[in-house]
């Protein structure tokens, strides 16, 4: 193909993808101004979890909080060994700081 043809593609290519950047552009701008709906997951999803956080309220209302015995973090080792180091004390899971 000749040096010539080969530009008059890249040109004609150029022009279509300028042209298509254009229309998303306007297609954009148009659509900037309207009200979005919210969709339908994210209506349920804020609805699940308000519920969510509701229930738990109720539940620590009704019965108090959890006993320590039901935390997952009774199970874990006083000390973790770390591989690079001697142990590291673990501090638990309440541990306000210094």
């Amino acid at each position: 193909m000749s040096l010539w043809l080969e530009r008059k593609n890249e040109l004609t290519h150029y022009q279509d993808r300028l042209h298509e950047a254009e229309q998303y552009r306007l297609v954009h701008k148009a659509l900037a101004g309207r009200p979005r709906k919210p969709k339908i997951y994210c209506t349920l999803l804020n609805w699940l979890g308000s519920r969510l956080s509701t229930w738990g309220d109720q539940l620590q209302e009704r019965y108090g909080a959890a006993p320590a015995s039901w935390t997952c973090c009774n199970s874990f080792p006083q000390e973790i060994p770390h591989p690079n180091t001697h142990s590291i004390p673990y501090l638990g899971p309440d541990f306000s700081g210094p």
